[in-house]
C-alpha cells in the first residue's frame, strides 16, 4: 500500500450556536475532511424556532479550504461556502438564491 492509500477522508460533526438559548439560531455541519488538499466538503443544516415553519435550511453542497493554526488547543480553522434557496414567504411569491460564507 502507498501512504496516499492510507490516507483516509475523516467525518466531522460539529453544532455551533447558543444551545441554551430558545430561538437562537444552530447551525449543524456534517462534513468530510481531506487530508491530502486540505478540504473540507459536505451539508449545512440552520435551524432556528421561529413560526411559521421557516425556521429550518438545508445548505448542500459547502466546502472550503482548512488552515493550520498551531495556537493552543485551536489547531484548524475552515471557512465555508455554499448557496441555498430561500422560498419568500406569503402574500408574496417566489424564491431566490442565496449564500453563506463563513469563517469557522
Amino acid at each position: 500500500m502507498s501512504s496516499s492509500e492510507l490516507n483516509a477522508v475523516e467525518h466531522v460533526y460539529l453544532i455551533a450556536g447558543n444551545l441554551g438559548l430558545p430561538g437562537a439560531p444552530i447551525l449543524n455541519l456534517a462534513l468530510f475532511y481531506h487530508p491530502d488538499d486540505g478540504s473540507v466538503s459536505g451539508e449545512a443544516l440552520i435551524t432556528q424556532s421561529i413560526a411559521p415553519a421557516h425556521g429550518r435550511v438545508v445548505i448542500r453542497p459547502v466546502s472550503g479550504p482548512v488552515h493550520g493554526l498551531g495556537l493552543g488547543n485551536a489547531t484548524r480553522v475552515f471557512s465555508l461556502s455554499g448557496e441555498y434557496v430561500v422560498s419568500v414567504p406569503p402574500p408574496a411569491f417566489g424564491s431566490y438564491l442565496a449564500s453563506l460564507k463563513r469563517p469557522l
